[in-house]
């Protein structure tokens, strides 16, 4: 912004002089480099007047609440709050009051963002408390005024994905979140794309240079953060507010604030990243790092004593009356189950053309999501008995960061539930098949069908390959996957394959393969096709270990 407009009521006209120079001297001590501009009303008649008419919206309006002086002085100034507030969403509005008689609670609830006792300010003339609460009311309100510098900002304009979400954003925005989250002028803000959301959210990693001073203080590099920005303050919010305490200490990266920073007409969270972090699918994928250290990350997530993600999990709870089958059908809710329609509609002649066996039929998912039924299994056919444990909630391999120590570290909490036992770990597994195999050019690649589909059924049934001479990326993913499929007992403590068969980890494999189908925003066709074809597969095979199953009873 190039300025800060501000209205400011006060009926007394001695103090209506007196605080405007107060409230201008208040913003020039933040040294925001952005002027002010204080347009007086004399009542709050006139102040909802100049509201209403303003050529220009105001960002700023700062109003007295008692009007008059004495035992007759009435709480008048409440009715403009009230007004701006509901004219102007946007409007950031900080109350003043001599008065002792509750006010700021009564500015609070008519809509003002902030109170400042004039009383307080008088006492205390060094402090600087109405510049703070201005600028805090302002920038929660969707205003940053500061200089943002967006030349700070600095990417290759070659990298598209990251082009065309900053272009999105908007290089003030992503400056001035950045600057806010460190609360420190930065010299250099480099962004680098790590992934945007079905929710409409997408993930930076943000490397820092703080400024050269002009005293000469040295340059001092800051720890990357990583910012979550997304137009929806709500689905952030839940993300920061989630309790993560049942979870072992410092298996999830903190937030650096607890509530998200608002810039324009978007929100941002931010946590710390790892020195030398990576995601963990990035890890995979571009690291030349030998499988050893694969286990060692996935033991560090999962089986580390008072760490790992299996002290969580063996702690479950069981429901006797409900069904397997249809507490893993309620992941996929009506919206979803319609993406999985549509991605069918799409892909149906592609999948028939890459198929090899006839594995693809469109019925085995459709009777799926319509009704529950797995092939010829009926829902009523299905053993009742489920197993819950507190769950991660969406752990694919970007929401998993592994350090320089080879530990694996969790960020976005924002669906921790109790859900069905295997939810994670197929969540997990098919997103290193779907988006880690061939990540890349290779991706695209319709001739690789039938060695993904090879991979997929294999993961399915158990019986992955390892390959010691491989040392590429898809080596790394064979290991982690291989380690992930052979430490399912360890990892959920399967001592009674009654209580959590394997039929339940197929089906559970199956529903994941049916979201991968619809994740048109980072999967390439040939992916999703693979994630259409598979989940037949799964579903198949989720058949054949349930009639296994029932010999056991």
């Amino acid at each position: 912004m190039d300025e800060v407009r501000c209205l400011y009521f006060e009926d007394d006209p001695n103090q209506r002089s007196r605080y405007t120079e107060w409230i201008e001297r208040a913003w020039n001590k933040l040294k925001t480099g952005i002027p002010i501009t204080i347009i007086p009303s004399e009542s709050p008649e006139a102040a909802i007047n100049q509201l209403r008419q303003a050529p220009i919206k105001f960002h700023l309006f700062v109003a007295d609440i008692l009007v008059g002086t004495g035992d007759t002085a009435q709480a008048l100034g409440l009715s403009a709050i009230t007004y701006a507030r509901e004219d102007n969403h946007n409007l950031a509005i900080v109350a003043l009051s001599m008065g002792n008689g509750g006010f700021e609670q009564r500015a609070l609830n008519a809509g003002a963002n902030e109170y400042v006792s004039k009383q307080y300010l008088i006492d205390n003339p060094r402090e600087n408390l109405l510049g703070e609460k201005i600028l805090k009311a302002l920038r929660d309100c969707g205003h940053e005024p500061t200089s943002s510098k967006p030349e700070t900002l600095l990417f290759d304009e070659d990298d598209f994905p990251l082009n065309s979400l900053i272009e999105t954003i908007g290089k003030d925005n992503v400056v001035n979140f950045t600057v806010r989250i460190l609360n420190q002028t930065c010299g250099e803000i480099r962004p680098s794309f790590i992934r945007a959301g079905l929710s409409g959210a997408s993930v930076l990693k943000v490397d820092c240079a703080y400024e050269i001073t002009e005293s000469g203080i040295k340059r001092q590099e800051h720890p990357s953060i990583l910012l979550k920005i997304s137009p929806n303050s709500e689905s952030l919010s839940n993300e920061t507010s989630k309790d993560i305490s049942e979870f072992p200490e410092g298996l999830f990266i903190r937030f650096i604030a607890d509530k998200p920073i608002k810039s324009g007409s978007w929100y941002a969270i931010a946590s710390k990243f790892k020195v030398e972090g990576k995601t963990f699918l990035d890890w995979l994928s571009r690291s030349n790092v030998p499988s050893e250290r694969v286990e060692d990350a996935l033991n560090s997530l999962f089986l580390e004593n008072d760490r790992g993600l299996r002290e969580v999990y063996q702690q479950a709870g069981r429901s006797d009356k409900e069904r397997p089958n249809i507490v893993l059908w309620n992941i996929l809710s009506l919206g979803r189950r319609a993406r999985i329609r549509q991605a069918l509609d799409e892909f149906k002649s592609l999948a028939d053309r890459y198929t090899p066996s006839n594995i693809f039929d469109e019925r085995l998912i459709i009777d799926f999501i319509k009704s529950k039924r797995i092939d010829e299994l009926n829902e009523e056919d299905i053993q009742k008995g489920t197993s819950y444990c507190l769950s991660h909630g969406d752990l694919h391999g970007r929401n998993i960061l592994i350090g320089k120590s080879f530990k694996g570290y969790l960020i976005d909490p924002a669906n921790i539930e109790r859900l069905h036992w295997a939810a994670d770990i197929a969540r997990l597994s098919v997103d290193l098949i779907v988006s880690g195999w061939d990540i890349g050019d290779e991706s695209y690649q319709w001739n690789k069908m039938a060695e993904w589909l090879d991979l997929s059924q294999a993961f399915i049934r158990g019986q992955i390959p390892t390959d010691e001479d491989e040392l590429d990326s898809n080596g790394r993913i064979r290991t982690a996957l291989n380690w992930l499929r052979v430490n399912l007992p360890a990892i959920h403590a399967i001592d009674n394959v009654r209580l959590k068969p394997e039929w339940e980890f197929r089906l559970a494999l199956a529903v994941e393969f049916m979201r991968a189908a619809y994740r048109q925003q980072d999967l390439p066709a040939p992916k999703r096709v693979l994630g259409i074809i598979s989940a037949c597969q799964a579903l198949r095979d989720t058949c054949t270990a349930y009639k296994d199953f029932e010999k056991t009873l």
